[in-house]
């Protein structure tokens, strides 16, 4: 049996705010007749972290069957029952996933960043229609709906900038146990995204982070950087438009001046004798005004 540090538990700190989180997104605690036992899938870097954190002599296996899958298991019974009494993971998490009340705010970002971790993502979509192009993308999703409305209500505190989504339910088609099941998730997008993915990750030890979701901040970033030197080069062509386009209104009006009734002259397009101003007469002028403003960007 693999040595726990009870100790770990004791006071709230990022490292077990970190560790909650993702037990609660990817982790089970079960009682059995005959074990009881903590465990965690996920990759190589994520189990070996979450073990190194209460039971470093442990080390996580491979699943046979699905290659790059890992499998962090402790045996123990006070575990069990500290996670039972401590955080109210009791049975199938699925069915009623529990909401830590007594969570510091001091270390919502590392609770958070754990359960993206687990059950979240980051990902670059590409967008179509007017506005094509990459896009950044933030969703998680869970079998509980009153936890990712607790879930949302917690990152929008944390975040104010952030807005508010709607939580969608969506269900499996059916499978190899010939059960249905039903998930509820939400997405932010865009600067959303970019916003969360940047308070979670910008400084976060690397001992406390899922690399995978690192390096998707890490292209949010490169994203983002990208778009302000376009938005930079878009601005500066447009200013100069404007001014030129300024110039050949002013132009226009320069020279604008009414002429007198009875001028001995005649319209350069139409030929009528009623002028206004710029050698044109009254309908020649306008046409000639909206075109010039059309350019300038008017109505």
């Amino acid at each position: 049996m693999a040595r726990v540090l009870f100790n770990f538990f004791d006071d709230w700190s990022d490292e077990l705010a970190w560790w909650l989180g993702l037990t609660l997104g990817d982790g089970n605690v079960h009682r059995g007749k005959k074990y009881y036992r903590v465990s965690l899938c996920g990759t190589f870097e994520t189990t070996s972290r979450w073990l190194a954190l209460f039971a470093p002599e442990r080390r996580p296996m491979e699943f046979k069957n699905s290659p790059g899958t890992f499998q962090a298991t402790v045996d123990s019974k006070q575990l069990v029952e500290l996670c039972e009494s401590q955080f109210g993971m009791v049975g199938p998490k699925a069915d009623s996933l529990p909401w830590p009340v007594s969570l510091p705010k001091k270390h919502r970002r590392a609770f958070i960043r754990g359960l993206w971790d687990s059950d979240g993502s980051l990902s670059v979509d590409m967008r179509e229609g007017r506005r094509g192009g990459p896009c950044c993308r933030a969703k998680y999703t869970t079998a509980t709906h009153d936890f990712a409305v607790q879930l949302q209500k917690l990152v929008r505190t944390c975040i104010p900038s952030m807005s508010d989504v709607k939580v969608s339910r969506w269900t499996t088609p059916l499978g190899k146990f010939k059960t249905q099941r039903t998930w509820y998730s939400f997405v932010w997008n865009g600067l959303n995204a970019w916003r969360l993915a940047r308070w979670l990750y910008r400084d976060a030890p690397e001992a406390l982070r899922n690399e995978d979701k690192y390096n998707a901040y890490l292209r949010f970033e490169a994203l983002r950087g990208e778009e302000y030197e376009r938005r930079i080069i878009v601005e500066r062509r447009m200013k100069k438009h404007r001014a030129e386009n300024a110039a050949r209104l002013a132009e226009f009006w320069s020279d604008g001046q009414p002429l007198k009734d009875g001028a001995d002259k005649v319209c350069k397009q139409c030929g009528s004798l009623q002028l206004k101003a710029k050698g044109l007469c009254e309908s020649c002028y306008k046409k000639e005004w909206r075109r010039c403003r059309k350019q300038v960007g008017g109505r």
